[in-house]
């Protein structure tokens, strides 16, 4: 036996005075195409706080310095670490922490968006070394993969800015 259904739409029926106004409408989308626009030119800086891994003698050190703020202190006594000690050269602890300090102190001390993406590039150095000595390290891993977007982002704004000021300053010397 066939079974006939039949399926009926009803309109939406709109009651005008509940409806945003159009000027509402118009203030929302202008406020939210200049965050968009902001956005590509001056990215949001963002504190993360980064877990350190005192794992060995080596990392210990390096954990408590990054955990005081001494960013710079840490980065130097790590970099010594691996030229002066094999075992540190091994240790996927010691590189994570080095790229944590770079990180922080991109996040802190830097006074440009060039100088900020120089740290974070150089945390994204260490990570690497680290995933190339541990690949399965999941804080490892995460860390990479935020601060590798992070670049992007930053990389993208600095273009967009260097684009709009040529931009701007070709528009002005043709104007007189």
């Amino acid at each position: 036996q066939l079974i006939l259904e039949e399926i009926t739409y009803q309109e939406p029926i709109y009651k005008k005075h509940l409806l945003p106004s159009n000027e509402k409408i118009k203030n929302e989308l202008v406020l939210e195409t200049m965050d968009e626009v902001l956005n590509d030119f001056i990215p949001k800086k963002v504190k993360i706080l980064r877990p350190v891994l005192a794992k060995s003698k080596y990392s210990e050190k390096l954990a408590s310095m990054i955990d005081a703020g001494n960013y710079e202190g840490a980065i130097k006594i790590g970099k010594k670490y691996l030229t002066k000690y094999k075992e540190a050269q091994k240790d996927y602890a010691v590189y994570y922490d080095i790229g944590v300090a770079y990180e922080g102190k991109a996040w802190k001390y830097t006074s440009s968006m060039e100088e900020q993406l120089k740290n974070l590039k150089n945390a994204v150095e260490y990570y690497e070394k680290a995933i190339e000595i541990n690949p399965k390290d999941e804080t490892v891993n995460r860390a990479y993969g935020e601060v590798t977007e992070e670049v992007k982002i930053l990389e993208d704004a600095l273009k967009n800015q260097k684009l709009y000021q040529k931009q701007t300053t070709k528009e002005l010397t043709t104007e007189f």
